[in-house]
């Protein structure tokens, strides 16, 4: 914030997409969705890094996935044989990062898409409950039956 701007008024953002913003007290600028977030873990007591990556994944599953997929959505019912299908940890999360949540494709964070798949694994036995899905990690994850990561 410069010198010659009210304290709580909204500055015009640089060149780049519109976003929302939020101003927290110390005239400190940042996106609405980075806002809700940071009350979401002050609320919970714990930042979200603190907890176990199946269950960011679960929750983001609840909801986004949730509906379709397991609910009178428009998807199929997810099985450990229909997941099989992506061969690796690595190709399930791009399909998910391309593909989902249908109509709204891509709208995750990276972080989101990698929870989420990290609680598919889990939750299908590919992976056991305290395994870390990362960027570097995924290609050696086997999906095909008796799968599971070193």
């Amino acid at each position: 914030m410069s010198g010659g701007e009210p304290r709580g008024v909204a500055a015009p953002l640089a060149a780049g997409p519109a976003v929302a913003v939020a101003w927290a007290p110390g005239a400190v600028w940042f996106p609405a969705r980075a806002a809700v977030a940071v009350a979401t873990m002050l609320v919970a007591g714990c930042s979200a890094a603190d907890r176990p990556q199946g269950e960011r994944g679960e929750e983001v599953y609840q909801r986004y996935c949730y509906a379709c997929h397991e609910g009178e959505g428009i998807g199929s019912r997810l099985t450990r044989r229909g997941l099989e299908s992506y061969e690796t940890a690595e190709f399930l999360y791009a399909y998910n990062r391309s593909f989902m949540p249908y109509a709204a494709e891509g709208s995750l964070t990276d972080r989101q898409y990698l929870d989420v798949t990290a609680h598919l694994l889990q939750r299908f036995g590919f992976a056991d409950a305290d395994f870390e899905l990362t960027f570097g990690n995924g290609k050696g994850i086997s999906l095909r039956p008796g799968g599971r990561p070193e």
